[in-house]
């Protein structure tokens, strides 16, 4: 049986091929998955009204076993869960990582050397009454 890209290229050229390549589709969470997350995202954090936004599903390497799936979700408080969606659980919790996130520009002032931020992170205080 030909692959998908190859009945493209018969049909459509050289073009198509690359529009078949460079956009496979986005995976995404079936009804079942995406309860299981709900379900356990209530769970851990006891609220009931948690609305949850399927981000991507990525797949981990664990050495030649097969690959750990977990899919990103992001609550309503910018909190982003991993979630292994076959048993619904939680792999990972915290803060939004920013990679869905619309970019903003930082002012000049705002930028900190490393020295500062080093000093900061070690004693736990404000770069800012460092300065």
């Amino acid at each position: 049986m030909e692959h998908v890209s190859d009945t493209i290229v018969g049909m459509l050229g050289m073009v198509g091929s690359v529009l078949a390549t460079e956009n496979p589709p986005k995976p995404t969470a079936s009804p079942d998955e995406r309860r299981r997350a709900l379900d356990a995202v209530k769970k851990l954090t006891g609220e009931n009204d948690v609305r949850l936004e399927f981000r991507s599903r990525d797949q981990e390497p664990l050495g030649e076993d097969e690959p750990l799936i977990l899919d990103t979700y992001v609550d309503g408080k910018d909190n982003e869960y991993w979630i292994e969606p076959h048993g619904g659980s939680i792999v990972q919790m915290g803060p939004e990582s920013g990679r869905y996130s619309p970019p903003h520009t930082a002012r000049p002032e705002d930028d900190r050397t490393v020295a500062d931020l080093r000093t900061a992170a070690i004693v736990g205080k404000s770069t800012d009454s460092i300065r």
